[in-house]
């Protein structure tokens, strides 16, 4: 199940990258750190805790259409430059459901709000889009791969950046991974998306959850059996589903799964996909940044054309 929200919709640096230079600033980041919410019905992202982490990297991406006080996440993002945020190709390719239609969303059906944690209240920022590219390899097949894109904002964002992981800085197995986003709620069974798309499934406010990276070796057994497949060089793995379960949800999908390296956070992994939402034991599956970091930057230095490919372009 990707993990976007678009049954909802009714329509539905590298200049140089900002790490915070700050350790996690409430909950510590250890694999045993304690949700706030416990039980099968409790608030969570997946039984995570409203985010007090420093978190105005993370973005959502809302429906051009909907009233300012009354937004609506379908995506989360990052931003990663000044113009740009970083999230999931499925968040923004038109096709939701042929596979083959590779060809990016129109620049003005969405939005990215920006410093903003009450997606009820006023503040922060709203901001157009201009550019959106999805990676070239991305197939939104049965098993999602190059599930990575970028968005380039109208005007620049003040929200400061979150620099992008190299590989000698991805997650170790086992070490603590934290997510953020505005998603459902709910534990949910695989192919039970419906029980999110009640409004009251999803947080309006953003939510942290605390995870544990897997190695990749053991998500590709877990999934196999199912007919799923898995991209080790290209996808990380990260769950929580003991003895409470904690993951990420529909419309978390696009935003960030970070870590500490020192005492600033990177950027390793964008919401992707996963059976269920905190269903044992499917891991959810995530981008890997560092991978991807090559492509993200010369993308982000190639100058706006008039339109082509699979950008979403204004005309000239």
């Amino acid at each position: 199940m990707l993990k976007h929200r678009w049954a909802l919709l009714v329509v539905p640096l590298i200049a140089i990258p900002l790490s915070l230079p700050t350790a996690w600033a409430s909950t510590p980041l250890t694999s045993s750190s304690p949700a706030a919410a416990q039980g099968p019905t409790a608030p969570r992202i997946t039984n995570g805790e409203e985010a007090r982490d420093p978190w105005r990297f993370t973005v959502a991406l809302v429906p051009a259409g909907e009233p300012d006080r009354d937004l609506t996440a379908f995506c989360g993002a990052s931003v990663v430059a000044p113009r740009w945020v970083v999230t999931a190709a499925h968040c923004v390719s038109v096709s939701r459901r042929n596979p083959a239609d590779l060809r990016a969303r129109r620049s003005t059906t969405f939005q990215a709000v920006a410093k903003r944690h009450d997606l009820t209240s006023d503040g922060g920022e709203r901001l157009d889009v201009d550019r959106v590219e999805i990676h070239p390899g991305y197939d939104a097949g049965r098993n999602p791969r190059d599930d990575i894109a970028l968005v380039r904002l109208s005007t620049p964002t003040t929200a400061p950046a979150i620099g992008m992981a190299r590989p000698s800085q991805d997650p170790p197995e086992s070490s603590p991974v934290r997510a953020f986003g505005w998603g459902c709620m709910r534990v949910i069974p695989p192919n039970d998306i419906g029980s999110c798309l009640e409004p009251e499934a999803n947080s309006r406010t953003l939510r942290q959850v605390d995870l544990t990276a897997r190695g990749m070796g053991g998500c590709q057994e877990v999934y196999r059996p199912s007919g799923r497949a898995t991209y080790p060089e290209r996808q990380l793995c990260a769950s929580h589903l003991e003895p409470v379960p904690r993951d990420t949800c529909t419309a978390d999908s696009g935003g960030p799964l970070v870590r500490l390296v020192g005492d600033r956070k990177v950027l390793v992994g964008v919401v992707s996909w996963g059976a269920g939402c905190g269903w044992k034991p499917y891991p959810g599956i995530y981008s890997k940044v560092s991978y991807y970091r090559p492509w993200l930057r010369e993308t982000m230095r190639v100058p706006m054309p008039c339109r082509g490919g699979r950008s979403a372009m204004p005309r000239c």
